[in-house]
């Protein structure tokens, strides 16, 4: 009997291992294309918020009065990716702005950026 309940927490086990390398998989697989148009759409669709280079101090930030956004939360390339999905705090989803794989290119992008201010 323990055997069948042992079976979904290795079939479980497995998913999130596939989930993760599918993540991991779908990284590697970003060109500089993919950079380049990371970069286009999150001009478009982050700057005005989180500004140029995502130091917080977008147009929205410095002329409407709203709170600075956390700058680097030093997220990982799945954290980046939920939230600009799903929003966080006063940041509202971009689920229905950008599709799947667009979100993927501003995400690596973001990535990109976190890693050039370290």
């Amino acid at each position: 009997m323990d055997d069948m309940y042992q079976a979904p927490a290795i079939e479980s086990d497995k998913a999130e291992i596939n989930e993760s390398s599918v993540a991991l998989d779908k990284q590697s697989k970003m060109s500089e294309i993919d950079l380049q148009e990371g970069e286009k759409l999150y001009t478009i669709a982050c700057a005005s918020c989180h500004g140029a280079n995502g130091s917080g101090d977008g147009l929205v930030v410095e002329k409407g009065g709203h709170a600075r956004p956390n700058p680097y939360q030093n997220l990982n390339l799945e954290g980046i990716l939920e939230v600009i999905t799903n929003g966080k705090g006063v940041m509202g989803s971009h689920k229905s702005i950008l599709d799947e794989n667009e979100r993927w290119q501003v995400a690596n992008y973001v990535l990109h950026l976190q890693e050039q201010m370290k």
